[in-house]
């Protein structure tokens, strides 16, 4: 009766376990911890792994600004700017976020850029077209909203 289920969270381990080894294929030192999370550099960016097997999805996360700290009509302009942006079709398979800043370790909340696939699933292709369209997309637009939006970028 509850076989699928089982499959599914077989599916799921198998899929854990994946993700480490495409880690070490892209010559990665980074496995996923207790937590299943890791942090990769790929090319200009920081990359958040965060695998949720509960719920069978992996999202791939760069931080790329800090949130500006006033509340003002420039910071909804941003707001808006990144709506835009995580509808537009240059952005692909990325869209943008904002995560409390508690959450990842930082003192502020921050700009993100993120992808989510599920873990079962997750074969080693999509696994770095994932990385790829965050780190592309990150490092295209972080300068960008830096600039425009008095949002500071965040460096190693």
């Amino acid at each position: 009766m509850f076989r699928h289920l089982f499959a599914q969270d077989r599916a799921v381990s198998n899929g854990l376990a994946q993700i480490d080894t495409y880690l070490q294929r892209i010559g990665s030192e980074a496995r996923l911890n207790e937590d299943h999370r890791a942090l990769i550099t790929q090319d200009n960016a920081f990359i958040q792994i965060c695998a949720f097997p509960d719920h069978n999805l992996v999202a791939f996360r760069a931080f790329i600004n800090y949130l500006p700290l006033e509340d003002s009509e420039r910071l909804h302009a941003l707001y808006f700017h990144l709506l835009d942006l995580s509808d537009n079709p240059e952005t692909g398979l990325a869209y943008f976020c904002i995560m409390d800043g508690k959450e990842v370790g930082m003192a502020q909340n921050v700009i993100g850029v993120e992808v989510k696939h599920t873990i079962s699933d997750l074969g080693y292709n999509e696994f770095t077209a994932s990385l790829q369209a965050v780190e592309e997309v990150a490092s295209r637009h972080a300068g960008r909203i830096a600039d425009a939006y008095g949002a500071p970028r965040i460096t190693g």
